[in-house]
């Protein structure tokens, strides 16, 4: 991952923008999985705890947007350890050593993306909308916005395969 204090000071009108499971996602946008995998497993796998995971978050923020906190909770509470074992997957493939199918090329490969993405979000939100960046780790940035954040229009929530008014898994696009 990548680390930075870019400014100190106190500040105001900070928002955090973050890329939703960014290594998982990486490995699964690029391919990058080991040559060990023959029978393509991994990538498999990795796509149904992704997919699976925000399945509930969407499903979460639906019924938070209801008012209705109960479901919300048990929702989320489904999507935690998937979180955890999507990042476990990253963690594993990292270290050969420990895991038999690590492969520590493909593991410098993601997280090199992930800077490179990290990197192309301050460029993107400080050139485009004058966004200040203040502190940025692994997958997300802390941003001064000198303008009303309702000035800007939010494109997507990361939930895109989803049926959200169903609560229905439409499939990968």
């Amino acid at each position: 991952g990548l680390s930075r204090l870019i400014k100190v000071g106190r500040f105001v009108n900070v928002y955090k923008l973050d890329y939703a499971a960014l290594y998982p996602n990486v490995g699964l946008t690029w391919g990058i999985f080991p040559e060990v995998d023959i029978t393509g497993v991994m990538p498999g796998l990795l796509l149904f705890i992704a997919d699976t995971r925000d399945k509930y978050k969407c499903i979460k923020n639906d019924y938070e947007k209801e008012g209705d906190f109960k479901s919300a909770g048990f929702y989320d509470r489904k999507q935690l350890p998937l979180k955890i074992l999507a990042n476990s997957f990253f963690g594993s493939l990292s270290a050969p050593y420990l895991f038999p199918w690590g492969d520590i090329d493909c593991g410098e490969e993601i997280t090199c993306r992930g800077r490179i993405a990290f990197r192309m979000m301050i460029k993107y939100f400080k050139d485009k909308f004058d966004f200040e960046p203040l502190t940025g780790d692994t997958d997300g940035v802390d941003f001064q916005v000198l303008t009303s954040m309702n000035d800007y229009k939010y494109i997507s929530n990361g939930a895109h395969r989803f049926n959200t008014k169903d609560k229905e898994y439409s499939g990968v696009d």
